[in-house]
């Protein structure tokens, strides 16, 4: 721990300095509310302030190209760094504040949700035992939502019928929560949905069963939230789930320190 503590104090002015990595890798952010601190869904643990995100679209727009999610995986090397947007949960602040913020910059995203929070306007999180409000007013896309940003053509994908965390289901759960939720978006949508995030994301909250049983409903790209890169010249078989960069509040300072920490993966900084 002394070691580790000691070598991000050496590796962070370093890291936090300028965006590091080689123009042939690709990344993946995720974002979930966008919200002032005043408002009723707002949480430390995953909301973003809008200035902030602003902000943030800003110095990344400087950094990266931005692509459709589905176009990261099989774009070529295009001589500069490739990066995808995404949010999870479905928060109606997706579409009222991070939207037109996007759109603006001509920036595509990806969106990937839950039965519950659509039909019911709740989600319960299960490891956050603070976090278990019912709503009076809408928090969450409802379905004319989701089907209006589908046909605008912002990406939707899987996160689960309620957000469990997937590695502490049986499997008759597992089915629902997964399979459940991906016939439930296709009947709403009348389309395939093909691409499923994990909730909460990191290796303790999913297992092997969660991926092969993602794989078998018909899920063709599976993503976490254990930070990581993707390489252009990669020559491997793509490693399932795909790793995704989490931001909340960060400052360019400590976002470049997030984007450069996966080139040190070994080292827990």
């Amino acid at each position: 721990m002394l070691i580790r503590g000691a070598l991000k104090k050496v590796l962070y002015p370093l890291l936090s300095r300028c965006v590091l990595i080689p123009k042939s890798y690709r990344i993946i952010f995720c974002f979930h509310d966008i919200s002032e601190p005043d408002a009723t869904q707002h949480s430390a643990l995953y909301s973003t302030r809008p200035a902030q995100f602003k902000a943030q679209i800003a110095f990344l727009r400087s950094q990266f190209e931005f692509v459709p999610l589905g176009d990261l995986m099989f774009a070529a090397d295009r001589g500069s760094r490739l990066a995808a947007i995404t949010f999870d949960d479905g928060f109606l602040s997706d579409k009222d504040v991070a939207m037109p913020i996007l759109q603006a910059a001509g920036i595509p995203f990806s969106i990937f949700l839950n039965q519950t929070a659509i039909e019911r306007n709740y989600i319960k999180y299960d490891l956050f035992n603070a976090i278990d409000r019912r709503y009076e007013s809408k928090k969450f896309l409802d379905r004319d939502d989701v089907i209006a940003m589908d046909r605008k053509g912002v990406a939707i994908g899987s996160h689960t019928q309620n957000h469990r965390a997937l590695s502490s289901c049986d499997d008759a759960s597992l089915e629902r929560e997964i399979r459940g939720n991906k016939q439930f978006l296709e009947d709403l949508l009348g389309h395939p949905v093909l691409d499923l995030a994990l909730p909460y994301g990191k290796r303790e909250h999913y297992d092997q069963r969660a991926i092969t049983t993602a794989l078998s409903a018909g899920h063709r790209f599976i993503y976490s939230t254990n930070p990581g890169l993707l390489s252009a010249s990669r020559r491997e078989p793509l490693e399932l789930p795909i790793p995704r960069i989490s931001i909340l509040n960060e400052d360019p300072e400590t976002l470049r320190f997030y984007i450069n920490r996966p080139m040190f993966r070994r080292i827990e900084l």
